[in-house]
């Protein structure tokens, strides 16, 4: 008896090994050939593109004329948490220095805070650290009033980086038409 339960299975598992072995060398006569890839660029998509472009050509003539360190422009792609779109980000150095500078002082703030030799000589129950830093925003806001000056000063001198400007907002206003016209 065990032999014919055997002999089945034998029986019928070998049409699936054939099968198996039929199908291998198939593939491996056949070419390798990749899936067809479909590329769809909408109207949105083109116009996003060149946006971006403009807009870091603009800062790029900015850059070019501008004399002060501090306000010189970098643009940097950004993918904000919660989204796969990646977005550019465009700002001037002194923007970036007062978010370094602000997350340092957090995290040396926080390090104060959770220290336990911070506590073991105080005699005060209720101590608090105390935060003895100018806010990021005080930083930049007291900076911007320069860099607006600086922005005109340039663009009254240097008709390329007005017309860099002008380019970039024709392509923005361009493009937020399309965007309310497609719902978003």
């Amino acid at each position: 008896m065990d032999i014919r339960i055997t002999t089945l299975v034998l029986v019928l598992t070998m049409p699936f090994c054939v099968l198996a072995q039929q199908a291998k060398s198939a593939q491996a006569q056949e070419p390798q050939t990749r899936p067809e890839e479909i590329v769809i660029t909408g109207e949105r998509s083109v116009l996003r593109t060149q946006m971006m472009e403009t807009e870091k050509r603009a800062y790029e003539v900015f850059n070019k004329f501008n004399d002060e360190k501090r306000f010189k422009i970098s643009c940097n792609m950004h993918q904000p948490t919660g989204t796969r779109l990646s977005r550019q980000v465009c700002e001037p150095d002194f923007v970036s220095e007062a978010a370094a500078e602000h997350g340092q002082d957090f995290l040396a703030d926080w390090s104060a805070s959770n220290d336990p030799r911070t506590f073991a000589f105080s005699s005060d129950i209720n101590h608090t650290s105390q935060v003895t830093h100018l806010p990021m925003e005080a930083v930049i806001g007291s900076q911007l009033p320069d860099y607006h000056r600086k922005i005109k000063q340039i663009a009254e001198q240097h008709p390329e980086f007005l017309q860099a400007v002008i380019e970039y907002s024709k392509i923005r206003d361009q493009y937020e038409k399309t965007t309310t016209a497609m719902g978003k």
